[in-house]
């Protein structure tokens, strides 16, 4: 009898030839580049009884520079042209000083996964770069992504592109001989991400990985979609969660005292053959959607708590710092999964814009005492600010609308500005909503608020209402490296 893993596996979402899914019409776009592309390499590659390839082909990376096989092994060239070639992005990078494991971060996001990749210093266990993807961990040798991300930084080489091809190695390195790390080190991280177009994170206390979206997590992610009762994935099957293995899965006595949903989070958790249909019915953009309807519900919950509470229709419990915190905590949620889940279509990157300006804007109409139907205020000016949503979250200026001096207690509460730095996470869609943004910001100044939480707001609305067109191409969070005019000569990367 077959396993119910066996059975799923038969499941199939199409009856003909006819690619109904993505993944299928990007798989039969890759057999076509792939036979379009061969035509640029110099030869044929085989490989001969030692694994290594038996004839010089010579290929293009996506800076402009070629490279050659020279002495690689058949496997390790194919890797090499799968990344040359790739179509993979750097969705942010970050630098970890810290001796004695410095290294540099990079999270690689393609059109399906998310991966970080590691380069360290020597002594370090990233001096050779690392990845996270399944390719590595098992061969650990160079895979797709280190080659694709060292042929990046080879376009930043102060060296002008040589006219005899790059000797390709079995480990990565780029265009001036140096290792990945010694490059970064010379030129500098933050640099390098300028010219590249990159995202750069400094002093970040969160590796690339601790924000990956596992497959566990996008099974639970799917699944929660449906929940009835409007479950986040993190609230979501969590008797369930942490035993996921082929042995749970096996384990007649597991299966049989499960939920259907159960049996369904435990199968394709922990098997590729029953995740990947799943995926492709249920896709991370309808999920992502149903994900921020969800979060938009429970901001307006905590907004009708207030509302309950200065009508003296609620009671005063939970109290308005309470509130407070929430409304972070809702909002950093938010971020994170604008970061595990890119990259994200733009209608669903518009509706998370749209629920953060909602927010921001209904925080602005609670600049008010919401106890003042309780009696008297209090004498201490920190306990009138724990009164008083707005001031909590974004704070007062000096002005002569507002006497109260702003309370060093909530000054320094979750460092950052409230709702904008996740607003630049979204910076690609934020043309579409300038009308919002610039209600919003009227808002703010009307209110008063710090003089830098003002003009980092404004900033943020100048450069959505010009586009990335009248700003050089250059975004604050661009989709597409090579952006930066200092490398408009180097060959347009995909």
């Amino acid at each position: 009898m077959s396993t119910p893993t066996q059975q799923l596996r038969k499941l199939s979402l199409s009856q003909g030839p006819m690619p109904t899914t993505r993944s299928q019409v990007l798989a039969q776009s890759d057999v076509k580049e792939e036979a379009d592309q061969s035509d640029h390499e110099s030869s044929e590659d085989e490989s001969s009884d030692d694994g290594q390839v038996s004839s010089r082909s010579i290929i293009e990376g996506q800076s402009g520079r070629k490279y050659i096989n020279s002495a690689m092994s058949a496997d390790a060239w194919k890797r090499a042209k799968d990344g040359l070639r790739g179509d993979f992005e750097v969705q942010y990078c970050m630098e970890f000083p810290s001796e004695p494991q410095t290294y540099f971060a990079f999270r690689i996001i393609p059109s399906e996964a998310q991966f970080g990749v590691r380069i360290g210093a020597p002594g370090t266990p990233y001096e050779l770069p690392t990845c996270s993807c399944q390719d590595f961990q098992e061969r650990h040798a160079a895979c797709k992504h280190i080659y694709w991300l060292s042929d990046q930084l080879t376009a930043t080489s102060a060296k002008e592109p040589q006219a005899e091809p790059i000797a390709l190695r079995d480990v990565a390195q780029v265009a001036d001989e140096n290792s990945p790390f010694q490059h970064l080190t010379a030129r500098g991280l933050q640099s390098v991400s300028r010219l590249l177009g990159w995202r750069y994170r400094p002093q970040s206390s969160r590796d690339v990985d601790e924000l990956a979206f596992s497959r566990k997590d996008q099974v639970r992610d799917i699944l929660s979609t449906f929940d009835v009762d409007g479950a986040l994935p993190d609230e979501y099957l969590t008797d369930v969660y942490e035993d996921v293995s082929a042995e749970s899965v096996q384990s007649d006595e597991s299966m049989s005292s499960d939920s259907l949903e159960a049996v369904i989070f435990r199968l394709a958790a922990a098997d590729e053959g029953v995740f990947r249909p799943l995926r492709e019915a249920v896709d991370n953009d309808h999920c992502s959607s149903v994900y921020f309807g969800k979060m938009m519900e429970r901001a307006n919950r905590v907004f009708i708590r207030l509302e309950g509470i200065a009508n003296h229709t609620g009671g005063k419990s939970p109290d308005v710092s309470s509130c407070a915190r929430y409304l972070r905590q809702l909002v950093n949620s938010i971020r994170k999964n604008l970061e595990i889940r890119a990259p994200l279509g733009r209608v669903v990157q518009g509706k998370a814009l749209h629920l953060l300006i909602m927010i921001l804007d209904k925080v602005c109409r609670y600049n008010v005492d919401s106890y003042e139907n309780y009696g008297p205020p209090p004498a201490s000016p920190e306990d009138k600010l724990s009164r008083n949503l707005y001031q909590i979250l974004v704070g007062v200026a000096s002005s002569s609308k507002r006497n109260d001096p702003p309370s060093p207690k909530f000054n320094d509460r979750d460092k950052g500005h409230f709702i904008i730095d996740a607003l630049w996470d979204l910076r690609p869609v934020a043309r579409d909503y300038v009308n919002m943004l610039e209600g919003t910001l009227e808002n703010i100044v009307n209110n008063g608020a710090p003089a830098e939480y003002i003009a980092e707001l404004s900033r943020f609305v100048e450069q959505s209402a010009v586009g990335d067109e009248a700003l050089g191409g250059a975004s604050r969070a661009p989709k597409r490296p090579g952006a930066s005019p200092e490398l408009s000569q180097m060959k347009r990367m995909k």
